[in-house]
């Protein structure tokens, strides 16, 4: 789904990706060069101090500061103004809905906009919004239009537009993280699969249901990376940085000798499981729009911690991964510019630099 994508003179010129979270901002520019990609620059850089909460920007000076950074490094210096920028997740709202079979398109968008309103708790005049029919194979009624819709806080997005503006930088797009990381996970051998996206990020974790590469159903609960870590630290009597290294190093400990570091973090992880479970059951079961799971991937900076791996496929009992984000990146022989754990947690800003920009005008209200 395109969110919102401005009119650009030029629809071959370069971008770069930027994947804004609570605790730190991804960027990564990726260059056509002929039949392959080249990587020209990338960054992530943690926040010293409170810019963003739960997705709102709280501190527009502090994140203008660190942008600026992303122009200034020595390494990897970010060369181009133009960006696609994520929408946090936590103030978007993904919802499938149902409306009477219409053929016009302005009549759709109407409809949409009032069966929107009463599935989100936000007034319909305080959000924009984008929608997308979905094909036949998923319209489970007659005489019925199954819709996916995106809808998004209007000061969420004003205020990110502000601090890009500030920066200097050019926004040609915006997008969702989720399809950002449907675009940069899944690939031809995904097609005709049921997947399961769990992005385990900073503050929450997310559960991204595809099938045929089409999202359908988004849920996250706040389970996160850091509840791992502040597990550690209360524990183990250990302040935030030395419970995040011993967690680094250690992982989840061993499942099979119930060593301290397991028995620390066995009530969250349970629960990641158990509400991991809940969602495949709702969206099998209640959806109803595959009968099967066929794989689950792992994304965000959470997912490499040694040993969750083998723990959530022995506990879900699916086929269970670490996501590849470069598998739709044309590199050919050459080799990422870092190892598979550190690239899971630029996944989305990956998706966000591989956009396709097209020329449809949206939302003018806002170039």
């Amino acid at each position: 789904m395109s969110f919102w994508n401005k009119t650009i003179a030029n629809l071959d010129d370069h971008f770069f990706g930027l994947d804004i979270s609570d605790f730190s901002l991804k960027a990564i520019e990726i260059k056509k060069n002929g039949s392959r990609d080249k990587i020209k620059s990338f960054s992530l850089i943690n926040f010293k101090e409170k810019l963003v909460d739960s997705g709102k920007i709280v501190n527009k000076e502090g994140l203008v500061n660190v942008l600026k950074g992303l122009k200034n490094q020595k390494k990897h210096r970010i060369k181009t103004n133009k960006v696609v920028c994520s929408l946090p997740e936590e103030k978007s709202f993904l919802r499938l809905i149902q409306i009477p079979f219409i053929k016009e398109q302005d009549k759709i968008k109407e409809a949409v906009k009032w069966e929107l309103e009463a599935n989100i708790p936000l007034s319909i005049n305080d959000v924009i919004f984008d929608f997308y029919v979905l094909p036949q194979e998923f319209q489970l009624k007659k005489n019925q239009l199954s819709i996916l819709v995106l809808a998004v806080n209007k000061e969420i997005v004003n205020d990110l537009l502000e601090v890009l503006d500030k920066t200097g930088l050019d926004p040609i797009g915006m997008e969702s993280e989720s399809f950002a990381l449907v675009r940069s996970l899944l690939g031809e051998n995904d097609k005709n699969k049921v997947s399961l996206i769990m992005d385990i990020g900073g503050n929450k974790t997310s559960f991204l249901f595809v099938v045929n590469e089409l999202l359908l159903f988004t849920s996250s609960i706040y389970i996160s990376a850091k509840t791992f870590t502040d597990n550690i630290a209360k524990d183990f009597n250990m302040n935030f940085r030395e419970a995040e290294k011993l967690k680094i190093e250690q992982g989840i400990g061993s499942m099979t000798k119930r060593d301290p570091i397991f028995v620390s973090l066995e009530g969250s992880l349970n629960s990641l499981a158990e509400e991991a479970r809940r969602s495949i059951d709702f969206f099998i079961e209640k959806l109803q729009y595959a009968n099967r799971l066929d794989q689950i991937i792992l994304c965000g900076g959470g997912a490499g911690m040694k040993g969750l791996i083998p723990y959530l496929a022995k506990k879900l009992g699916y086929p269970t991964f670490l996501g590849n984000p470069w598998k739709n990146v044309r590199l050919g022989k050459i080799i990422p510019p870092m190892n598979r754990e550190e690239s899971v947690e630029y996944a989305t800003a990956i998706g966000l630099a591989l956009k396709k920009i097209d020329e449809e005008k949206l939302f003018d209200e806002f170039l």
